[in-house]
C-alpha cells in the first residue's frame, strides 16, 4: 500500500467502520481494540506529554465522533505500549492490559501519566518489537463486529528485528519475529480481518517500507519534535470510523 500523507488518511476508509445498532430488528454488537505504541525516549521529550494528553483523550473524542455520525459501539478498549532502546534500556517495554473505557478511566489515566521520557541509545529504537507486542494482544473476540487498531507514535526510525547484537542482548524479549518478512506475516494472519495500522514516524526504515508493502497500514511522515496534534488524532479517529 502505498504511504499516505496526513490530508489522504481517509481516501482509503469508504466502508464505515460502525454499523447502526439494530439490523433487521437485532442489536448489532460492536467491539474496538485500540493498542498505542508510544516512544518513550528521551529523544520524545518535547512532545511527550502531548502524546500522553491525546492518548488520554482519544475515548472521549472517538465516541463524540461516532454520536456526531449517528454511529453506536458497545465496548471500547484502549492499551498502551511505551518503548525505549531494549539494547540500552533495561524498562525497554512497559505494556499495560486492556482499560475499558470509560469505566476505568482512572487506572488507565495512572498508567499513562507515570510514563516519562528518557532513555534510548542511538536512533534507532526499538519500535519493531513494540509492534510484535502490540499485535500478540489479546485482542476482543466477542461481538458481530470487532474492530482492531494499533498506532504507533515515534520520531526515530526502529532497529531491525535480525540485528546481530539481539542473540546477545540478555534483556531481549522471547517470542519476538526473527525479521521484518516474518513481523509481516504476524500481521496478515493474526487480529481481527477489520483492522488497521496507522503510522505516526519519520520516513525512514522501517515506517516508509511497512506502509507501502503491508496490508491496511497507513503513515503520516513526522519530524522530531512534532506530531500527534489534536488534528492528527481527529484524523486518525476519522479514519477508524470509516475504515472498512
Amino acid at each position: 500500500m502505498a504511504k499516505l500523507e496526513n490530508e489522504e488518511l481517509l481516501e482509503n476508509s469508504s466502508v464505515s467502520l460502525f454499523e447502526p445498532t439494530c439490523c433487521y430488528g437485532r442489536r448489532i454488537v460492536t467491539n474496538v481494540d485500540i493498542v498505542f505504541c508510544i516512544d518513550a525516549t528521551a529523544g520524545m521529550y518535547p512532545i511527550h506529554e502531548e502524546i500522553k494528553r491525546n492518548a488520554f483523550l482519544f475515548h472521549g473524542q472517538l465516541r463524540e465522533t461516532l454520536i456526531e455520525k449517528h454511529r453506536t459501539v458497545n465496548q471500547i478498549r484502549l492499551k498502551v505500549i511505551f518503548f525505549r532502546d531494549v539494547y540500552v534500556d533495561s524498562d525497554a517495554f512497559i505494556e499495560s492490559k486492556f482499560f475499558v473505557l470509560p469505566d476505568e478511566e482512572d487506572a488507565y489515566a495512572a498508567f499513562v501519566n507515570n510514563a516519562v521520557a528518557r532513555g534510548g541509545g542511538d536512533e534507532p529504537e526499538s519500535g519493531l518489537e513494540a509492534l510484535a507486542k502490540a499485535i500478540a494482544s489479546d485482542w476482543v473476540n466477542e461481538g458481530q463486529r470487532r474492530r482492531h487498531i494499533i498506532i504507533i507514535f515515534t520520531d526515530a526510525p526502529a532497529h531491525p528485528l535480525d540485528k546481530p547484537e539481539r542473540d546477545s542482548c540478555v534483556q531481549y524479549p522471547s517470542g519476538m519475529p526473527k525479521d521484518l518478512i516474518e513481523l509481516e506475516a504476524l500481521w496478515r494472519g493474526s487480529m481481527d480481518h477489520a483492522k488497521r495500522l496507522a503510522i505516526f514516524a519519520p520516513n525512514a526504515y522501517p515506517w516508509n517500507g511497512i506502509s507501502y508493502e503491508w496490508d491496511l497500514a497507513v503513515h503520516s511522515p513526522s519530524r522530531a519534535g512534532e506530531g500527534c496534534s489534536e488534528a492528527q488524532m481527529q484524523l486518525v479517529i476519522e479514519c477508524i470510523v470509516n475504515m472498512t
